[in-house]
Parts: C-alpha cells; sequence; structure tokens
C-alpha cells in the first residue's frame, strides 16, 4: 500500500495544475456536501421548536374547476369549521401577507403573517417581550396588534 502511496505523490508532484485541480474539486465537493446536509438537517430532520408537532396540523381548501390543489381557508370557513368541528381541541389560522411599514423615514415593504389569537397557545411558545394576542384581538373592529420579530426589532430599533 505505501508504494501505491509514494507513486500517487511523485505523480502529483510531477503535475502541479492536475493536483491543484483536483484538491480544488474535492474541497468544493466536501464544502457543498457539508452546506446541502446542514440545511436538510435544519429544515427536514431536526423536530420544530413547539409543542407536540406530531399533533398539529395543517388544513388547506381545494378549488378542482380552478385547478389549485391547494388553496388558503377564508376567515369564514375557518370559524365554520372550528365550531362544527370537535376533531381539534385547538384551532388558529396562519396566513402570508405583504405589508408596508411607514412612520419613520423611507416605507419598507416587509413579508409578515396574519394570524388568530390561539395560534402561538397552540404551538407552545411565548413572545419574549410584550403580550401575546387575545381573544378581543380577534373580534370584528379590535384595534390591529402587531407582534414584531426579534430580528425585524434589532433592525428598525438599532
Amino acid at each position: 500500500m505505501w508504494s501505491n502511496v509514494l507513486y500517487a505523490a511523485r505523480v502529483l508532484r510531477k503535475s502541479p495544475r492536475f493536483t491543484a485541480t483536483v484538491l480544488l474539486t474535492l474541497a468544493f465537493v466536501i464544502g457543498a456536501n457539508a452546506a446541502i446536509f446542514s440545511v436538510i438537517s435544519a429544515v427536514l430532520v431536526r423536530r420544530l421548536p413547539i409543542r407536540d408537532p406530531q399533533n398539529v396540523v395543517v388544513v388547506h381548501d381545494q378549488l378542482p374547476p380552478l385547478n389549485l390543489p391547494r388553496t388558503t381557508v377564508s376567515v369564514l370557513q375557518f370559524r365554520d369549521f372550528s365550531q362544527r368541528t370537535d376533531l381539534f381541541q385547538s384551532t388558529a389560522v396562519l396566513k402570508r401577507t405583504d405589508l408596508t411599514l411607514t412612520g419613520q423615514g423611507e416605507a419598507v415593504r416587509l413579508q409578515g403573517m396574519e394570524a388568530t389569537s390561539k395560534l402561538f397557545s397552540l404551538l407552545g411558545v411565548r413572545p419574549e417581550l410584550g403580550r401575546d394576542f387575545t381573544g378581543q384581538d380577534d373580534t370584528y373592529g379590535s384595534e390591529p396588534v402587531v407582534l414584531v420579530s426579534n430580528g425585524l426589532a434589532t433592525t428598525l430599533w438599532e
């Protein structure tokens, strides 16, 4: 085996360009493999940081005539569904929305989520600062309530 290793070292020493290409290729492939594994591990393998993730269910609507296999559930559909079923211990709505933050300097476009008051208690998480949503926040005509992520808060109020 040592003779093969010594022979490979002599061949690699005689052609430095080939050696550099091989080493750079190996470094790139190993780095890409580590990056892909890290993403897969973070997204697919690790458990979600919520209480009882095996008991969380996501409900979607379907509109086959419009060729839409997964659409969001409207607020009225959600209220009707949550009142008519006793299958779930708790229900909440989470809907992606685009927002514009104004008030200081230039307007900033943000990606946000609209949620009902039971979302955080359902997931078993609490805000680090401030208060959680309350049942009164879900009533029609109530003042809007915003929970800001730590990342956004540090960006805005540095």
